[in-house]
Order: structure tokens, then sequence, then C-alpha cells
């Protein structure tokens, strides 16, 4: 079931600039799998300080284009009500993802216990160009309070 930005939009809390996913291209809940892709255009907020004269995206960002992927899988493969976070996090990094680069995502769930979810995740320019890889851990929360 490919998945627009507009339709990503309306599964996620987040939003630009802030949201890492371009498209969905696969996301089957029987599977507990998830496909994406996102391009890293010139213009993005984090470009002009990482690092200035030779961008690149940084680590953090990927873990978290990773990490929404697979909140959105959780989010079709379940009912959860409660706010889900990135709890846990275990990444190996072996490419740099450069301005223009479009890159390919995919979540695989794990485990589920209690409120704790594990996710394989990984990303890639092809099957031959892996970028990152590990395993993410995602949380269900309370609502947080108001200060």
């Amino acid at each position: 079931m490919p998945l627009d930005a507009h339709q990503i939009r309306e599964r996620l809390p987040h939003a630009p600039p802030f949201l890492f996913l371009d498209e969905i291209t696969e996301l089957d809940p029987k599977a507990k799998s998830a496909h994406a892709v996102k391009c890293f255009k010139p213009e993005e907020f984090f470009f002009k300080g990482h690092f200035p004269g030779r961008p690149i995206v940084p680590g953090v960002i990927l873990t978290e284009a990773l990490a929404q992927l697979s909140g959105l899988l959780l989010g079709a493969m379940t009912s959860i009500s409660r706010p889900v976070v990135l709890a846990g996090v275990q990444m190996k990094f072996r490419h740099m993802v450069l301005p223009d680069q479009t890159i390919r995502l995919c979540s695989k769930h794990l485990h589920s216990f209690e409120s704790l979810h594990g996710f394989e995740v990984d990303c890639s320019f092809g099957p031959d160009r892996p970028i990152a890889d590990g395993q993410l851990t995602l949380a269900e929360v309370e609502e947080p309070q108001k200060p």
C-alpha cells in the first residue's frame, strides 16, 4: 500500500521540516515490513551547518527517518492510542548521504514486549550500496503534561 507525502503527514505526528519520508513504497502489516524513499534536497535546514562547503546528511537525521518509518509501520500493525517515541538506537553507518541523493529506507518489526517495540532497519542507495543499518526500539509513552 503506497502512501504519498500527504498521507504520511496524516499518519505521523511530524511536520516539515522534521518529516523525513517522501513516499512509502510498501507498507505491509501482515509481513511486518515497510519501505520508503527520501531525497535530501540542498535546501534542507541542516545542510547549512553540517558541514558548510561540504554538506552531508547527519546520522541522527537518517536514524530519525528510519524511526518515522518504523512508527508508521507500528501504527499500521496495531491500534496503539498513546504517543510513540524513539527509545533505543543501535546503528552502523557505512556511507555518507549528500544533497540531492535519494535513499531507500526499510523497517521490519522484530518483537513487542509490553510498551516496547523492536525494529530491524536499514537504508541504502540500492541493493549493493548500504548506507546504514541497525535496530531501533520505539516506546509507547503517556501523553506529556504541559508545564
